[in-house]
């Protein structure tokens, strides 16, 4: 076996990490662009506040209602400079941090510990569902992360090597990590108590003067946000203050009692079932930290760290822990494994020890190579549940993740972007082209605008600025002069439609069917597959909005007034040929209730009077008609091959479709003459 440092051990280590790198991609890359479905919330905000970085706009902290350090954010804005505005944008600069952490994980215990120890603790936390969340969540914590390992590592380098260059860097990389999620606020804390510990142990002399170079490099690189925090204070705490799980007027007793009912409920995160957190977007529904094969190398782990070998080390990398756990102590909705993301540089060192004295130990029971396949095992055992649990039953396509991260109102957004052709339509790393299809128009209430940051930041036009993309006041009509030959309807739910011109065809989306009932008196409908109306590639979910289409209406014939059955009236129809194909568009008016099943027949009749072939259809059944309804019916029927000349008839009809019987009209007749077709 290669010795520690030589070239053989040193080839080895660089296979291993870069194997457990690839792994820790693929889990993370896998189907990015798709998955999660949807763009939550705060997201979509990261990518709003990424476009005015790309206008220009140069901010250290994003003030408002999400308000945050800006630093991840202008990674945000390269990518999304690069993709276009899509969720693989605002995800892709989060698995590439998540991506580089594991890589960080693995410096930071080699450097303390051992290499053998650094590849555990890389493999544990590449197959960690925790650390995978939290690299497919665009949003800052990953970003902290990563940060935080690689300036804990170089700190580590400066104190063992001395080298004034680690400690800079270091000094610097922890600085910039309070540009990112806010729970790194808490790291600066650490390092005074870290000093003292050293200092008590008789090993402060290697802190000079290399922690100067740290100290300065720090406030280099914090000292603007911390200039811009003395100017806006209640800004910058004003999302701690929102989450905090104390209130000002506490009394001594209850924030004794509520710290320690809340240490508890963190410490049981860790290793028992159903205590992890319970928010989708960041983790299998209370899924402990860590499944049962890293659980017991993680509790073996907390009993060495008592032992003198490991004491000093362990004390130190729990006060990081400590720290960072405190920031989900103190805040609500614990444990929450974001706001917990600070311990995730050091976290995952602990079942890496917990492992490598299985392995010594099994070494001098057993044979080494049993003693590696016992351990090797376990860890692939362990990696095995992620891969079970997360991809094997799809937990990103559970609905579930689909609602935590907002998908419905993600399919809001792609539904008009669709309908006009433009930016990302739910497929894909890429955003398409912002030209919009001609003669076609989106008219969206202003409020569903407004109060939705992924309609906003998806939909790559601005409204009113094009022709087509308008924004509707609630109740207003449609202006004649100002909509096109197509139109896209997005209203709440308990909107009414707006009055359209007489002209146009109000399009029901099938899923919703219980619109027909708000179609204005004298409108006329249908229901039919209508680009961005019907939402297909989402046909179980709950839009929390109305989608109707409109369009303007082929010319349709008038006819005297034909009612079958005294229930349906016909008032028009249009044959029109296209080579040998007949399209028959019709206008009915319900006139009183028939009960189901009926259809509408189109007939063809050759000149002889021969049947030829028909067509039935009835979009609207009559569970959703109602007295007074408009509709239109479309029908195809079809020539035959080399037809001979003559003129061929077309009518409609009305039957049952239980039993065949066909509703007739006062005169007896059981069917509508509405064109004839003339071959030569």
């Amino acid at each position: 076996m290669s010795a520690r440092g030589s070239p053989g051990a040193t080839r080895a280590a660089v296979l291993a990490i870069g194997l457990t790198l690839s792994l820790a991609a693929l889990l993370r890359f896998v189907d990015f662009a798709s998955l999660p479905a949807g763009l939550y919330y705060d997201e979509a905000v990261e990518g709003l506040d990424a476009l005015e970085i790309i206008r220009g706009a140069r901010p250290i902290y994003f003030a408002g209602e999400n308000s945050r350090a800006a630093l991840f954010t202008y990674a945000v804005a390269h990518s999304i400079s690069i993709l276009g505005r899509t969720p693989a944008a605002i995800r892709l600069p989060a698995i590439l941090a998540g991506c580089g952490t594991v890589l960080g994980v693995y410096l930071v215990a080699q450097s303390l510990f051992s290499r053998r120890i650094g590849l555990l603790a890389a493999f544990t936390g590449a197959f960690s569902v925790w650390m995978i969340l939290l690299g497919r969540l665009g949003d800052n914590p990953a970003m902290s992360a990563l940060l935080l390992s690689f300036g804990l590592w170089l700190g580590v380098r400066g104190w063992q090597s001395r080298r004034w260059w680690c400690w800079t860097l270091s000094g610097l990389l922890i600085g910039l990590a309070l540009y990112t999620y806010e729970a790194a606020r808490v790291v600066p804390l650490i390092f005074p108590l870290w000093a003292l510990l050293l200092a008590v142990g008789g090993a402060a002399r290697r802190l000079w003067p290399g922690a100067l170079f740290f100290v300065a490099a720090f406030l280099l690189a914090a000292t603007p946000l911390l200039l811009y925090a003395s100017g806006n204070w209640t800004v910058v705490i004003e999302r701690s203050e929102d989450v905090a799980v104390f209130n000002a007027g506490d009394d001594f007793k209850t924030l004794m009692t509520t710290a320690g009912k809340q240490t508890l409920i963190v410490l049981r995160m860790f290793v028992m079932k159903s205590r992890g957190d319970w928010n989708w977007r960041q983790n299998i529904a209370g899924r402990p930290v860590f499944d049962l094969l890293m659980a017991v190398p993680f509790l073996i782990s907390l009993g060495l760290s008592l032992h003198r070998r490991w004491r000093t080390k362990m004390l130190l990398l729990s006060l990081w822990v400590g720290a960072g756990l405190l920031v989900t102590i103190f805040s609500e909705s614990a444990p929450h494994f974001r706001r917990a993301s600070t311990i995730l540089p050091v976290l995952f060192i602990w079942p890496a020890i917990g492992i490598d004295w299985m392995y010594r130990r099994l070494t001098t029971l057993v044979q080494p190579v049993l003693a590696l396949l016992v351990v090797g095992a376990m860890m692939l055992g362990s990696a095995f549940i992620t891969t079970r649990d997360f991809w094997l039953e799809r937990h990103l396509a559970r609905p579930q993740i689909a609602t935590s991260f907002d998908h419905p109102i993600t399919v809001v957004a792609t539904a008009v972007n669709r309908f006009l052709n433009v930016g990302w339509q739910d497929r894909g790393v890429l955003a398409g082209s912002s030209r919009p299809a001609p003669k076609r128009q989106t008219w969206m209430e202003a409020s569903v605008w407004s109060e939705n940051p992924a309609v906003r930041f998806l939909v790559p036009l601005v409204p009113n600025a094009t022709p087509a993309l308008r924004l509707l006041q609630p109740a207003a009509p449609l202006p004649p002069a100002a909509i096109n030959e197509e139109l896209l309807l997005v209203l709440h739910k308990d909107a009414p439609i707006p009055p359209l011109p007489d002209n146009y065809l109000i399009i029901v989306p099938v899923r919703e069917s219980d619109l027909i009932a708000m179609i204005p008196d004298g409108a006329v409908a249908t229901m039919e597959n209508f680009p961005g109306v019907e939402v297909g590639s989402a046909p179980d979910i709950v839009l929390p909005y109305r989608l109707i289409g409109a369009r303007v209406m082929p010319s349709i014939n008038p006819l005297p007034a034909a009612t079958l059955g005294e229930s349906l009236t016909l008032l028009g129809a249009t044959v029109t040929r296209a080579g040998e194909t007949l399209n028959i568009s019709a206008l009915w008016q319900v006139d009183a209730l028939l009960p189901p099943p009926i259809s509408i027949s189109a007939h063809l009749f050759g000149p002889a009077g021969k049947f030829l072939g028909g067509d039935d259809g009835l979009d609207i059944t009559p569970e959703l008609w109602r007295p007074g309804l408009r509709f239109a019916q479309r029908h195809t029927l079809h020539l035959p091959p080399n037809a001979a000349p003559g003129d061929y008839r077309v009518s409609l009809g009305l039957y049952r479709l239980d039993n065949g019987t066909r509703y007739t009209m006062p005169d007896g007749r059981d069917e509508v003459q509405v064109g004839v077709v003339t071959t030569d």
